[in-house]
């Protein structure tokens, strides 16, 4: 099949079309299509999805235009659909975010964006279960930061990180081989005000919300004393606090300590703290309280 030469970007035209890729698998599917034409059960063995599932899932996007079919073959008794991106990069111009209404836009991007922090998650968890001389063949990194940069700039860096990636979009059958989900997200920090990316589904507590929130993701085994908490309070920083594994608050740490220093809380694991602290995380929308008497 000749390869056709796709359109660097291109601009979402349509509120339908936008709908149409609020979806983190839908966004794998285009993705795929953007290096080479493929079948929908080609698509289905790749992404490790039932051909049905996404044969729904195919038809919509090119419904809508974000997907063309290219060519067509026959095999046997089965015509073999082949499907390709209308275009390298989708854009979606400010024009059309403006015409809906806030909620609805926070809506659509966190359906984009929460199966990434799932997929984490699930991957931290998965790895707690794996024997240590089975997991050199894993990466597993979360490396938040903050940077000062003109829009130039960070156009430039948006580029040298995808000229670096490119080399790994396809199998190249090497040992040790595994698919890996990055995730580059960024945006203007003074927008976000004092609710960080991670931490938006969760609202700040009074007492914290003049704070920066930082996140805090942990796998394993986790341990806060007093000294920590009022660390980051000096820093101007509230905690928001995803472990997996067990944690615990020492001795020293007051419920008061933690009502201020602490925005968020959510454990998948034992907790190890007084009873007036074990109050205060539940509180802070943490399942701890919950799972742990």
């Amino acid at each position: 099949m000749k390869m056709e030469t796709l359109p660097e970007t291109y601009e979402l035209e349509t509120i339908e079309q936008l709908r149409a890729v609020a979806a983190e698998l839908r966004l794998r599917v285009i993705e795929r299509l953007t290096l080479q034409a493929m079948t929908v059960t080609q698509l289905a063995e790749l992404l490790g999805e039932a051909p049905n599932k996404l044969h729904y899932h195919v038809r919509e996007l090119e419904r809508v235009g974000l997907l063309k079919k290219v060519e067509t073959r026959e095999k046997g008794a089965i015509l073999e659909k082949y499907y390709r991106a209308v275009a390298k990069n989708i854009m979606i111009p400010r024009t059309l975010l403006s015409s809906l209404a806030p909620d609805e836009v926070a809506a659509m991007f966190n359906e984009v964006v929460q199966p990434f922090f799932q997929g984490f998650t699930q991957a931290a968890e998965q790895l707690m279960h794996i024997p240590p001389e089975d997991q050199p063949g894993y990466v597993f990194q979360f490396s938040p930061g903050h940077f000062w940069m003109t829009r130039d700039e960070f156009a430039g860096v948006s580029e040298q990180i995808a000229a670096m990636l490119k080399p790994y979009e396809e199998r190249r059958g090497r040992e040790g081989e595994r698919e890996q989900t990055i995730l580059w997200l960024a945006y203007p920090t003074a927008l976000a005000g004092a609710r960080e990316a991670a931490g938006a589904m969760m609202p700040p507590t009074e007492s914290a919300r003049s704070l920066k929130q930082e996140l805090v993701l942990q796998a394993g085994a986790a341990r806060f004393t007093h000294q920590d908490l009022e660390k980051h309070l000096a820093q101007g920083e509230a905690l928001n606090m995803y472990i997996l594994g067990t944690c615990t608050f020492a001795g020293d740490v007051s419920p008061e300590l933690v009502e201020r220093a602490i925005v968020g809380f959510h454990l998948k694991g034992k907790l190890n703290a007084s009873p007036e602290v074990r109050e205060v995380l539940r509180r802070k929308g943490g399942e701890a309280g919950k799972k742990n008497p």
